[in-house]
């Protein structure tokens, strides 16, 4: 379900290992996380990055993109979008971060606009079994 914006909606929201522009305005997407976060024990460093798309309604755009593990302060990133053709979809990856995490927690990943936070994903990070 699409995230609702004052201008535009956030549409696909994927946390994945890496994230690859491709020829005629294809990503590849590595490493998809469809569920939690699983490492094997903690201490952990994790490589992550983002596939975001966002459906403008033509107009320019200030967004800020926050990641959030627990309770501590957010990280955030800021980015414009230059005018997109109304239809047309403007897609953030270039994010890519090495996330270290002590303990079990929740990533929260927030978009910022005209000063409003909204939630467009959650995941929860644990010790898990890794499987291939």
């Amino acid at each position: 379900m699409a995230t609702k914006s004052v201008i535009g909606r956030f549409g696909t929201v994927l946390l994945c290992d890496d994230v690859r522009r491709e020829i005629n305005n294809k990503r590849s997407i590595m490493g998809n996380f469809s569920g939690d976060v699983l490492v094997s024990a903690f201490p952990a460093e994790i490589p992550l990055s983002f596939y975001i798309e966002y459906l403008p309604t033509g107009e320019d755009v200030d967004i800020g993109l926050e990641i959030q593990l627990g309770t501590k302060k957010p990280i955030r990133f800021n980015t414009k979008i230059e005018k997109v053709p109304r239809g047309q979809v403007a897609v953030f990856d270039g994010f890519k971060i090495m996330l270290k995490v002590e303990n079990k927690t929740e990533l929260k990943l927030y978009a910022v606009i005209n000063k409003k936070r909204r939630l467009l994903l959650r995941k929860k990070i644990a010790v898990g079994q890794l499987t291939t």
